[in-house]
């Protein structure tokens, strides 16, 4: 896991084409597709190119990303996206953790912020 949304589960055998992963209970988003999974706390065999990781983005979660950059310090001039998925409840939450992308210390002397987000009781979506 990286933090509590994320599970990464990467191939690991020279030209595998495929791994085997635990994905704990409950619902899970795949980063590349957007496809569903329904876990009951199960391991799963997930097919994987060999230019692929397979990233899973668990239920509630909000996800800042950007695909513009290579480097954190691009993102001062870049766009952000949100990767929302909405647990049973149509609730979901995240935050972002902003500072100057060069210095070391930007926590400890507080110069950083830190964005919070939220989606409660969502009933339709409208595009």
């Amino acid at each position: 896991m990286w933090g509590s949304h994320i599970l990464i589960i990467p191939v690991l055998e020279q030209n595998s084409t495929s791994v085997n992963g635990y994905l704990p209970a409950g619902r899970w988003w795949t980063w590349n597709t957007t496809s569903v999974l329904k876990s009951e706390g199960e391991s799963f065999t997930f097919n994987t190119e060999i230019d692929e990781i397979n990233i899973f983005v668990r239920e509630g979660a909000i996800i800042p990303f950007s695909n513009e950059v290579m480097i954190t310090k691009e993102l001062q001039d870049s766009n952000f996206n949100l990767l929302i998925t909405l647990d049973e409840n149509s609730e979901a939450n995240g935050e972002l953790f902003w500072d100057d992308g060069d210095s070391a210390d930007t926590q400890q002397k507080g110069k950083y912020n830190l964005m919070q987000f939220e989606v409660q009781h969502v009933s339709s979506i409208h595009f």
